[in-house]
């Protein structure tokens, strides 16, 4: 369907202007809205000869037809007459195709000037296309740019971010071995005490152990110096003390100074009750 045919199937339907270039464009998908207006002030234009031409038309029937009435009404014509009614319809005739070679020559002007709107509407048409190409592009390419920033601002954020959790595993690697190291050196310092401990445990213990032989040594000296050893002789016990032998002899010599006699009663050394031993006594 083309603008020709469509535009005045739609004046039959909608006598708003405004109504009908919105019905011109649903039914047009392909012209715009500004070539839409132009045609149809064109139509407009077009229309206002053709009812000018008709009415021309009309009237000049009706003229004819007055003028043959009043041909009939004369009942005859003289030939003079005849020739000025022949040239006044010549001049008619002339004069309506003046004015048809006129309404021509205007409805030809208006397609041309017509032509050239619409051949300047194309011509904005593409221009502001081609304007509007130029815009989508420089925005395409802002996107673009924009994407590629933001996209670098992400991988230097990712970056910053692994160095980051870089530096914080390399500081708690360090703390865990700073935490090692000086968890070691004081096991080194607990076994160090420990073994200093126990090394002056042992030298206390030396110590006292050789206080003790040392006083075990003098102790045995002071045995060795006070206990006399003698050879063990069983008939000693046998034998009378020094004691006795002495107070023997003391009787003895009483019993010689009483003469002899008396009722002294002698008693031999082997009767008399001996004590035990003891280690030290002398002999």
């Amino acid at each position: 369907m083309t603008t020709t045919t469509t535009l005045p199937h739609l004046r039959t339907k909608h006598s708003n202007e405004s109504a009908l270039v919105e019905a011109a464009l649903r039914e047009l998908p392909t012209r715009t809205e500004s070539e839409v207006r132009a045609h149809s002030a064109w139509y407009t234009e077009y229309s206002s000869l053709l009812e000018a031409k008709r009415l021309a038309i009309q009237q000049w029937k009706k003229n004819k037809q007055l003028a043959r009435s009043q041909q009939l009404k004369a009942g005859s014509v003289r030939e003079g007459d005849s020739e000025s009614r022949r040239k006044e319809a010549t001049g008619e005739r002339e004069k309506r195709e003046q004015e048809r070679q006129t309404n021509k020559e205007k409805l030809q002007a208006w397609k041309v000037q017509q032509e050239q709107k619409r051949q300047e509407a194309e011509n904005a048409r593409l221009k502001e296309e081609e304007t509007k190409a130029k815009k989508h592009e420089k925005e395409t390419i802002r996107q673009a740019e924009v994407r590629e920033e933001v996209r670098g601002y992400q991988e230097r954020r990712e970056r910053e971010r692994q160095a980051v959790a870089e530096q914080e595993r390399l500081r708690r690697l360090a703390g865990e071995r700073e935490l090692q190291l000086q968890a070691k050196r004081e096991i080194e310092q607990f076994r160090e005490r420990d073994m200093r401990e126990v090394a002056e445990r042992k030298e206390r213990d030396r110590q006292k152990e050789a206080a003790k032989m040392e006083q075990k040594m003098r102790l045995d000296k002071l045995k060795e110096q006070v206990v006399v050893r003698v050879a063990r002789d069983p008939e000693r016990v046998l034998r009378p003390t020094s004691g006795w032998q002495e107070r023997r002899k003391a009787m003895e010599r009483e019993k010689e100074e009483g003469g002899g006699g008396g009722g002294g009663v002698g008693v031999g050394a082997r009767e008399l009750p001996r004590r035990a031993y003891l280690p030290g006594d002398k002999d």
